[in-house]
Order: C-alpha cells, then sequence, then structure tokens
C-alpha cells in the first residue's frame, strides 16, 4: 500500500515538471557557424579591429515590463585597435525571412515610458484616482533604461561598450533568427 502514494506522487511530480518546463520561456541559442565562438549563450566574433558578443537576452530590472514590449539584444564591443571607431545603430538588424527588424532608437522606448502613465488614464476614464504619476520613480526608470542601454557612437582605442538594443516584440516568437551585427551574420535559434 505505501508504494501506490509514491507513485501517484511521482507521476504528479513528473507531470508538474514537464508543465513547468513546456511553459518556460524558450531561450535563442546560437547556431555553430565558421567565425563565430558559442561561450554562455553569447556568439563571439571578431572582425580586424573588434570583438562583438551578442545575445538575444531578457531584460532584467525596471521597468519589469520591458521585456513584454520589447525584444531585447544584449552586446559588447572591444575596439582592440589604436584609433576610435564609429558603431551607429545602422550597423545592427535583425533578418527573419529577409525581413529586417532595425533597432529601437532609445528615445523612442523612454518617450513610451513616459506616456504610459497618460495612455493608461484614457483606458480607465472613469476612475477616481485617475494618473498617478511619480515623477521621482519615471527618472530612475529613464536613468537605468540610458544607463544599461547600448550607447552609439565612438569607441575609443582600447574600449569596451555594452548595453541592451531593442527591437520589435514580435521577434521573440520566432523560432530563427539571424542578428546582423557590424555586416556579418549570425543565426540564433531556439
Amino acid at each position: 500500500m505505501r508504494n501506490i502514494p509514491k507513485t501517484r506522487f511521482k507521476c504528479i511530480l513528473l507531470l508538474i515538471l514537464s508543465l513547468v518546463g513546456s511553459c518556460a520561456i524558450q531561450q535563442f541559442q546560437p547556431q555553430r557557424q565558421p567565425g563565430i565562438f558559442i561561450e554562455d549563450n553569447f556568439a563571439i566574433m571578431r572582425t580586424d579591429s573588434l570583438s562583438i558578443a551578442i545575445c538575444p537576452q531578457a531584460w532584467q530590472g525596471e521597468p519589469t515590463d520591458l521585456n513584454s514590449n520589447y525584444f531585447c539584444v544584449y552586446v559588447q564591443i572591444r575596439n582592440y585597435s589604436k584609433t576610435a571607431r564609429m558603431i551607429d545603430m545602422d550597423a545592427f538588424a535583425i533578418l527573419v525571412d529577409g525581413e529586417q527588424y532595425d533597432p529601437i532608437a532609445l528615445q523612442t522606448v523612454l518617450l513610451g515610458y513616459q506616456v504610459k502613465p497618460f495612455l493608461e488614464e484614457f483606458n480607465q476614464p472613469f476612475m477616481a484616482d485617475r494618473v498617478n504619476v511619480n515623477p521621482e520613480g519615471q527618472r530612475q526608470t529613464n536613468a537605468v533604461l540610458v544607463q544599461e542601454s547600448y550607447s552609439f557612437g565612438s569607441l575609443v582605442a582600447g574600449g569596451t561598450k555594452r548595453g541592451y538594443l531593442f527591437f520589435d516584440r514580435r521577434l521573440g516568437r520566432e523560432a530563427l533568427i539571424t542578428i546582423r551585427a557590424l555586416g556579418r551574420d549570425i543565426v540564433f535559434g531556439k
């Protein structure tokens, strides 16, 4: 009789684990490609003077709803040359079935979070407590977004820049994406 409860417990535990596993968000993995090294889920490549590590990666911290609004990609670039290099926004894109998705400018992301409380007011116009704007909280959110996003522009000799790029959130539903970084294609799949 003791084996029946243990067996039932094991079956329930297996069922729960399989449900949790099937509901977990699938993470993009870099695909093996010539000239691309893989370490800790990052695709790492090298050009004549730059080292680039890139990976679709969930945003951590505030604002907590950023991952539901944007598809986030973390990038780190190191300049090994003796001169500064310009890294512009158009150096990055994501391709899916031939369609190009460009990074969303940080100013657009910031504006979205500044306007959001006012737009929420119109969703529920008869609420007594209409707009609860917290200017200090908004400043902190903006500061975190600016600090954690990738800063385009000059990368000094020997310098490293790192941060997030933001793309159309629909990209997270794709099974296979190609990130074009500085003219090189890197394939990621689930």
